[in-house]
């Protein structure tokens, strides 16, 4: 399997009933073409714990650069290769694909304008970093920062959630990139195909051979088995979300229960399009003791192992 180009490679043709969580934006009716819709306001919320190395990079992908829209890098670059995380490489913050942009996004319920694709709020919600993982965010003119009293990536995502206005609500990861055409997919996922939410495909930031069938493998999991994390971006519409109950409040596995929750609210949808995500996790302990240990601790939570126990031996790399 070769790394994600960033090529449109169409969604999944399955397209089960529309919920009463799903959202049609004006000119568009049930299952139609979503293309020509104003896309969605959408919110962007990135939990964070020390992520000095990772945060900057993430937020840039959102400048609009010299009139492009959102994705890697932030241009509108057809084959998504514009500041994404080259294959091959651990994470390069400094290979971000600026344009010379000043980093801003369009603000709640500010239009649009040219080259532009409508509201796009970007929070970030940290858990008491000490590496300056603030301080980055607050020189991000586009970004909006709130320190949760609270630590845990569940608790952190839904304080996010509560202070954003968005209609759609995407759960980044900071070592993760979106593909440059993830909004208008959104857009199609939740007022074409009348979808709660959904999740894209996953690659990793990493030629190696290993990588390729951890990519592999995690795509098999989530698209066939129903098994997702939060490493593939999921997104809800926000009656969605709170029709759940948000995130379950739990140390590990809290994205998993989530989608399954998802997809009995109204369907949680497959985008076929790569998010690209830093191989540091399986770097720290080496991929094959990390695959190792996410299957025991996968199988011990299947077993009803409380999560906090779990959590004991995951560590704290978000």
């Amino acid at each position: 399997m070769k790394p994600s180009s960033g090529h449109w490679n169409g969604p999944s043709d399955k397209s089960p009933a529309s919920p009463s969580t799903s959202l049609k934006p004006p000119g568009t009716s049930g299952r139609g073409k979503a293309s020509s819709a104003r896309p969605l306001p959408v919110s962007i919320i990135i939990p964070t714990l020390n992520e000095a190395t990772t945060i900057e990079a993430c937020l840039a992908q959102f400048d609009w650069g010299s009139g492009g829209s959102s994705g890697r890098g932030g241009s509108d670059d057809p084959d998504g290769r514009d500041g994404s995380i080259e294959p091959g490489s651990r994470d390069d913050p400094d290979d971000r694909g600026d344009t010379g942009g000043s980093g801003r996004v369009d603000g709640p319920g500010e239009p649009g304008g040219p080259g532009k694709t409508g509201p796009l709020e970007i929070i970030v919600v940290d858990g008491g970093s000490d590496d300056g993982t603030p301080e980055i965010v607050r020189s991000r003119p586009g970004a909006r920062l709130i320190e949760s009293g609270t630590r845990g990536r569940a608790v952190q995502m839904n304080a996010g959630a509560a202070a954003s206005s968005g209609d759609v609500l995407l759960f980044l990861h900071a070592d993760t990139r979106l593909p440059v055409s993830w909004r208008t997919c959104v857009t199609e996922s939740i007022c074409g195909r009348g979808m709660a939410g959904g999740r894209f495909r996953f690659d990793v930031a990493h030629a190696g051979r290993i990588y390729r069938w951890i990519a592999g493998g995690t795509n098999f999991r989530s698209r066939f088995l129903g098994i997702t994390y939060g490493d593939q971006a999921i997104y809800v519409t926000r009656g969605a979300f709170e029709a759940v109950g948000g995130f379950p409040e739990i140390q590990v596995f809290e994205d998993a229960r989530f989608a399954d929750r998802l997809k009995q609210a109204g369907g949680l949808d497959w985008i076929d399009e790569a998010v690209l995500t830093s191989a540091r996790r399986w770097e720290r302990r080496g991929p094959v003791r990390t695959l190792l240990l996410t299957w025991l601790l996968r199988l011990l939570y299947t077993l009803f192992i409380p999560p906090r126990f779990l959590a004991r031996f995951y560590g704290v790399v978000r």
